[in-house]
């Protein structure tokens, strides 16, 4: 394959939470550009796989806490993004 070959939204998901570090959903989407549900079936599948967890951090004293995604697994190597 060349450089220029598509990646899986999995596989790229992943590797910007491992560069990145902890994201949000909604910062996934703006970096992504793909749409909530789509990035939230994704995120799913990962977690499935065992290669992301969640954690939540309250913001503030109102409102629901921020749900942050965290890349786990360190066996794939990324992509480059």
């Amino acid at each position: 394959m060349n450089s220029t070959s598509l990646i899986s939204l999995d596989e790229k998901l992943y590797d910007i939470l491992v560069v990145k570090g902890p994201q949000t959903r909604n910062q996934l989407v703006k970096i992504t550009k793909n749409k909530r549900s789509t990035i939230y079936d994704a995120l799913v599948r990962l977690d499935l796989k065992g290669k992301v967890g969640k954690h939540s951090k309250k913001t503030s004293n109102r409102g629901r806490p921020k749900v942050f995604f965290n890349a786990v697994a360190t066996d794939m190597k990324p992509q480059g993004i």
